[in-house]
């Protein structure tokens, strides 16, 4: 009961309704009010927390009590301030309740205490109800509570009551029974039974302190506060306190073994009186008997079999006179085997008349020999006419019953009995024996073709058919009908059933039935929940009169099934669905909805399905291009599913990068044309700031670049205007070697112009000029004096060193005969050695220019800037970066035969310099003359690689021009 207010608990005590304790207890369990006082305000919650720290437990006595009663004064005084729980006022109900001391009163009353939770409220009542008991002298009331104390588990978390405060009650309800026992031992087996007969089967008899000393106080296992039990089968009796006490008279015992609510009480009076009373028992009347009979206990029974077993008086064939007849049939239900037992022999002999309906009963009996009585009872009726067929189905359903009913229906009924009515309701039963048999014994008595799909179908509909039997009607009736016996409306119904619609996937999935005698508007409304909830069909079914029907909902449509039926381009053809139906899901939020309409499009649709209504057929290709690519290029932030939809096809699509994707070739039709990828509607994509599209321009560029062969005057406007990845990808198009993994996009030396090659050096753009540096080095042609001393004015210092490097390769003295050839550098490797095969030679050294590449002035100008004026050669961090931020991962991972020069240092382009010039100067005695201040002049230079290449390019002229004089000058110099 939730919701329970202290008023409800007055107005059931008002109209003395039976249900008062269940109230009580429900109001008792009500948590306290949620606690959001403001700081300093004394509330219960608070009140409990101090009650229960550190702190509060190190005062004294006193302090704890004057505490507690001035808090719970000035709580009660403003108990709305205070948040006091409603529970906290049941101890004025349960007050009343002892108060009025009425026949409806203290019945509530010991139910509240057997049942109630020791709980801050009612306890505050049974506490004191406990000390008038015991004034009072109130028995029944005393016991009762001393029981719930007793056998309550210790320290329970329901309970607000300490363990400290229960011991001292249990120990005071004991010190009671101990005075009556030495004060007045006539009153104290009374007493004793009065407390034993409330404890119940839950109650914790090892660690109670009561009962434990009724029982066996003279064992002497007990301290103080606590008892020592030892678990095992001794007497109850041996031990027990007062023990003449109990010997006085039987009445006690008599009367606990008939009021206990636990066996181990029972089992002490049983035991008490087969010891200390055998002559008494012997004079036990039958009514007795008779009535401890109807007790519910196995103690009770088995101690009722002893009496009948042991008294003479107590003749079987005077049991019907005796009244003890219905006492001893009623033991075939007894909660002792041995009482079972027992009656079964009284019967066999002396109840043979019983009715046949118990006889029916009996035959589920859990002892052995109770249903072999019944079946031996019940072999003397004729299966037909006396016990019938109603009887033999109840039969089937039970335990112990089931074997001989399905023996004699078999045998003794035929289909006149057993018709369909009969069997439909044996299938839609919840015993699964009963199901068992239907389903082993319908078609024995009758053929599919004699009971009708009807039959089957109508199961189907009934609310309390099962899976079992659901599973064997739907085999049945799918082997036995054909799918123009069925009809399609009963596999669309059937496909939705939630018991038959696996059944029915499997049916189809084999080919048994064509899921395309079915609409494509069906399959349609199970694959997409927003045609589901607009299906005219799906609406009309969900008005049926079945349960299951009107319960529906798009979770349990087959969609899965749904979507593999519509991706079959064999079934249903892509008009068929429906472009605008396909297209609307391929935009749907909805992941498995979108993902299943791109599958499909993507595998079963042509570009010129996508063309606008309308267009001719001639156009159609072009226009459903076009469209498709209109969708994918569209500069959005975010790619719609439409959007991703479209960058999927095209790559598909594409007449070289879709049988690579796709990995088969491309059938007619389904192919877009490679004229419609061309160099103008690409190139806006490879500019885009968004990646996703310069991906897509990059991944066509990659398969269309060496048929396209721009010019070299674009491929440079892109890499300037472009993203990383773009620069990159241009660089390894330019610089890879004629391999066939480069065919689609290499652009070889053919295409190349020198103007073309030196725009690229020219470039504001760092990644450009770098490529056309590379592109100068692979081609020993390109390396051109005259237009490499152009490219001195660059600022960039990387230039000027590489354009210094390539006139010094130019100009300097090689040191080597004229014949001599160097091998050339690309290997081939045997496939089976993987050695490398030198066989080829190359070309030769570079031809040395005749002049110089400009007039020896500019010459000079630029070897007194670059000696003097060349930064430190340290790369920034930039240069160094494999990528930059921003640019994808694979567009910097070049291909490893790239030919790209390495930056070159500072130093070293001086030293180069110094050797050209050095070079051009012993082959010319006027340039010798006009450059070799210079060299005089950066002797004084603080770099000793410098200042020592100075030095050698002095002796070598003055070696060669000796009429200069220049040693002298030069020992002037150091």
């Amino acid at each position: 009961m939730k919701g329970v207010r202290l008023e409800d608990v007055r107005r059931a005590y008002e109209a003395r309704d039976p249900s008062l304790p269940e109230l009580v207890v429900a109001l008792a369990q009500t948590p306290n009010l949620y606690d959001d006082a403001p700081e300093g305000v004394l509330t219960y919650n608070r009140f409990i927390q101090e009650l229960r720290s550190w702190s509060f437990s190190y005062k004294t006595d006193e302090e704890k009590q004057q505490y507690r009663q001035s808090s719970w004064a000035q709580m009660e005084a403003n108990p709305e301030e205070s948040l006091l729980p409603e529970r906290l006022l049941l101890h004025e109900i349960v007050w009343m309740l002892w108060e009025s001391q009425g026949a409806y009163e203290r019945e509530c009353l010991l139910e509240i205490i057997a049942i109630c939770p020791l709980k801050w409220g009612p306890w505050r009542a049974l506490k004191r109800i406990f000390k008038e008991a015991e004034q009072q002298a109130d028995i029944e009331m005393m016991g009762a509570m001393a029981a719930r104390l007793d056998g309550a588990p210790g320290n329970s978390w329901e309970n607000d009551v300490s363990g400290a405060t229960v011991g001292y009650m249990k120990r005071r309800a004991w010190r009671f029974l101990r005075r009556t026992g030495v004060s007045f031992p006539t009153a104290y087996a009374d007493h004793a039974v009065e407390v034993l007969r409330f404890y119940t089967e839950d109650s914790n008899f090892n660690g109670s302190w009561v009962a434990n000393h009724i029982m066996f106080h003279e064992r002497g296992t007990y301290g103080t506060g606590f008892y020592v039990w030892t678990n095992n089968n001794t007497s109850l009796i041996k031990d027990r306190a007062f023990d003449e006490a109990w010997k006085r008279t039987p009445r006690p015992l008599f009367s606990l073994l008939e009021r206990a609510k636990s066996e181990r009480a029972r089992k002490f009076a049983v035991e008490g009186l087969k010891t200390d009373f055998k002559t008494v028992l012997r004079e036990v009347e039958p009514s007795w008997v008779a009535r401890l009979a109807n007790v519910h206990s196995a103690t009770a029974h088995e101690f009722v079999v002893w009496l009948l077993q042991n008294v003479p008086k107590f003749e079987q064939a005077s049991f019907r006179t005796m009244g003890l007849h219905e006492a001893i049939l009623s033991l075939f239900n007894s909660p002792a085997q041995s009482a079972r037992t027992y009656a079964a022999a009284y019967a066999r002999t002396h109840a043979r008349d019983l009715p046949l309906d118990d006889i029916i009963q009996l035959t589920n009996n859990s002892n052995d020999d109770v249903r072999a009585l019944a079946f031996d009872l019940l072999r003397d009726f004729d299966p037909r006419t006396e016990v019938g067929l109603e009887r033999w189905g109840k039969m089937l359903g039970t335990t112990h019953g089931h074997e001989l009913a399905t023996e004699m229906l078999a045998t003794h009924f035929g289909p006149g009995e057993l018709d369909a009515a009969w069997f439909k309701e044996r299938l839609l039963g919840d015993e699964p024996k009963v199901v068992a048999f239907a389903m082993e014994q319908l078609l024995k008595v009758h053929s599919p073709r004699k009971l009708g799909k009807d039959f089957f179908i109508e199961l189907f509909d009934d609310a309390r058919l099962g899976k079992r039997a659901a599973t064997f009607a739907m085999k049945k009736l799918l082997a036995s009908f054909t799918g123009s016996d069925l009809g399609v409306a009963f596999f669309k119904r059937m496909l939705l059933h939630p018991l038959a619609k696996a059944t029915i996937r499997e049916h189809i999935a084999g080919g048994k039935f064509s899921a395309s005698r079915i609409d494509v508007e069906f399959w349609k409304a199970m694959a997409h929940e927003a045609t589901w909830n607009d299906s005219q069909w799906v609406r009309e079914l969900k008005r049926d009169d079945a349960l299951w029907a009107s319960q529906l909902s798009f979770s349990d449509a087959p969609t899965a099934f749904a979507r593999e039926v519509l991706s079959d381009v064999r079934l249903f053809t892509p008009q068929a669905i429906g472009f605008d139906w396909l297209f609307e899901l391929v935009s749907s939020m909805d992941s498995g909805t979108s993902g299943f309409a791109r599958r499909y499009m993507l595998s079963a649709l042509k570009p010129s399905d996508f063309a606008p209504d309308g267009t001719p057929e001639a156009s159609r290709l072009e226009a459903g291009s076009q469209r498709l690519w209109d969708w994918a290029t569209e500069e959005v932030d975010t790619a719609s599913p439409t959007q991703n939809f479209a960058v999927d096809f095209i790559r598909q699509r594409h007449p070289q990068m879709g049988p690579v994707l796709l990995d088969r070739e491309l059938t007619e039709g389904m192919a877009m044309d490679a004229s419609f990828f061309s160099f103008e509607r690409v190139k806006p994509l490879l500019l885009s700031e968004h990646r996703r599209l310069r991906a897509l321009g990059l991944e066509i560029t990659k398969w269309e670049l060496a048929r396209w062969a721009p010019s070299l005057r674009e491929i440079v406007a892109l890499c300037e205007q472009g993203a990383p990845e773009v620069t990159a990808f241009f660089e390894k198009a330019l610089l890879s070697p004629d391999l066939p993994e480069h065919r689609t996009y290499r652009l070889g030396r053919e295409q190349l112009s020198v103007e073309g090659v030196y725009r690229f050096c020219e470039s504001s753009d760092q990644d450009t000029r770098r490529i056309g540096m590379a592109l100068i080095a692979m081609y020993d042609d390109l390396a051109q004096p005259k237009s490499l001393f152009r490219l001195t004015q660059s600022p960039d210092r990387q230039l000027r060193a590489f354009v210094v490097r390539e006139l010094w390769a130019l100009y300097r003295k090689r040191g080597v005969t004229s014949t001599w050839e160097p091998t050339s550098v690309e290997f081939q490797f045997s496939a089976s050695k993987n050695k490398p095969n030198s066989s080829q030679t190359g070309p030769g050294l570079r031809a040395r220019p005749d002049g110089f590449p400009v007039e020896e002035h500019e010459l000079r100008a630029f070897l007194r800037r670059e000696l003097f004026v060349v930064p430190p050669a340290k790369r920034s961090r930039r240069e160094a970066d494999a990528t930059e931020e921003g640019a994808p991962a694979e567009a910097a991972e070049q291909d490893e035969q790239v030919h790209r020069p390495k930056p070159v240092a500072a130093r070293r382009a001086k030293l180069a310099l110094i050797e050209v010039v050095r070079d051009l100067a012993v082959d010319d005695e006027g340039f010798a003359k006009y450059i070799s201040p210079l060299f005089i002049e950066f002797m004084n230079s603080k770099g000793k690689s410098e200042r020592e290449a100075c030095l050698v390019a002095l002796v070598r002229i003055n070696h060669a021009h000796p009429s200069l004089g220049l040693w002298s000058q030069t020992k002037e110099a150091r």
